[in-house]
């Protein structure tokens, strides 16, 4: 089975049953890279020593080539860099919404502190200005740290009860292919974005519901 997202094939890869995210060999397709990569899931990546990284991986960001939208778990998306988007063009449409109502991010759509426009412009000259704006970019970043963590909670979770509702085994690891193959056959309401979104909100209680058009 091929991606219609450019991501090469994903027979390979299976979602862990401790962590749900997504392990196996993979074709990478960021940047130039052809050769066959292994990829490893959360679990196994936090069981290295810290900042120490697969020497396969050297040349990205992230030691990662595909993982499912950490909104929905329906959609698999490409990662590996630092810029990599998190989210579907569904959820993505969602919680951009979302965070421009609140004049902050509810919810992360990466990694990186710039693609939620905090940062910091320009060495620090000592002025009490600078001193300003060192405390609310530290303030900023560390409300998005806890947004992360939050999201990467959720995800698995939501991995998780996408598998349980889908009759596949919660105990085993689950074949991506055949997983994005039951979701697509699904017609199961609690698992459209729509759905999954209002369920995000109800778990952050950020609101009972929020329309997007």
């Amino acid at each position: 089975m091929s991606s219609g997202h450019d991501l090469g094939p994903l027979d390979g890869l299976e979602i862990c049953p401790e962590c749900r995210t997504l392990c196996g060999p993979c074709v990478p397709s960021l940047g130039n890279c052809t050769r066959t990569l292994v990829q490893e899931c959360r679990c196994e990546r936090r069981s290295r020593p810290r900042g120490e990284c697969h020497p396969d991986w050297s040349g990205f960001d992230v030691p990662m080539a595909v993982e499912l939208c950490r909104c929905c778990g329906r959609v698999p998306l490409r990662s590996g860099s630092r810029w990599s988007v998190w989210l579907c063009e569904d959820c993505k449409t969602r919680v951009l919404a979302l965070n421009h109502r609140f004049r902050r991010t509810i919810v992360p759509i990466g990694r990186h502190s710039m693609m939620h426009g905090i940062g910091l412009s320009g060495p620090a000259t000592g002025t009490a200005e600078d001193d300003a704006a060192v405390t609310e970019f530290c303030a900023s970043a560390n409300g998005l740290f806890r947004a992360i963590d939050r999201l990467e909670e959720w995800a698995g979770e939501r991995v998780a009860y996408n598998i349980y509702r889908l009759g596949l085994d919660v105990d085993a690891p689950v074949r991506l292919t055949e997983y994005l193959d039951c979701i697509e056959e699904s017609r199961d309401p609690d698992l459209t974005a729509e759905s999954t979104f209002q369920s995000l909100l109800r778990r952050l209680q950020v609101i009972d519901r929020v329309e997007v058009s």
